[in-house]
């Protein structure tokens, strides 16, 4: 697959190692009232969130 693909141009750029700190983990989570939601349409700061341990916190506005 990789061939048929390697001359397109990727539109999302990846955030470099350790870009997702807490405050904007919890910035980005403000954009959506769900967690699937966020999972989804920002899947880099939710997962880096998952993973520090700071999911409750950036996710407390959310509904359950």
């Amino acid at each position: 697959m990789e061939e048929c693909t390697k001359h397109m141009e990727s539109k999302v750029k990846p955030k470099p190692s350790g870009y997702w700190t807490l405050e904007l983990c919890k910035e980005e989570a403000l954009n959506y009232n769900s967690r699937t939601k966020w999972a989804k349409n920002s899947s880099g700061s939710y997962n880096s969130s998952w993973k520090k341990g700071w999911l409750e916190e950036c996710a407390k506005h959310m509904e359950k």
